[in-house]
């Protein structure tokens, strides 16, 4: 299940001081060693209750999972520790949240100069 993911992750592990990803690629990071949080929608509760059940399926029960919401600054935005990577996982779906995505991403990336922005991009038509 580690895959690509976990090959470049384990190439960083040794530096990397944090990650904010989503569920499931999160999950497989905090499995290979990397200081995680997870993030989700804050408007969406089932889906951060879902991400906080997968952490205690995989057994990572202390992985925190909070709350963000693209475009809009929270507690939970502000208070962000330092970062490495951000891992968008399939956060380009909904044309019109795209530019919500960039806002959020470079408020964190404004914060932490080295921090990179990975992400996948799947073409709908």
């Amino acid at each position: 299940m580690q895959g690509c993911l976990g090959r470049c992750l384990a190439e960083f592990r040794s530096s990397l001081k944090s990650l904010v990803l989503v569920s499931l690629p999160g999950v497989v990071a905090a499995k290979c060693g990397v200081h995680v949080i997870l993030s989700d929608s804050a408007e969406l509760p089932l889906c951060l209750r879902n991400c906080r059940r997968s952490c205690d399926i995989s057994n990572l029960p202390n992985l925190p999972a909070i709350g963000l919401t693209w475009g809009r600054l929270s507690p939970e935005l502000l208070s962000l520790p330092p970062v490495d990577i951000i891992l968008g996982s399939d956060v380009f779906y909904e044309p019109e949240d795209f530019e919500d995505v960039i806002v959020t991403v470079s408020f964190i990336m404004k914060g932490n100069c080295h921090a990179q922005f990975w992400t996948s991009y799947q073409e709908r038509r």
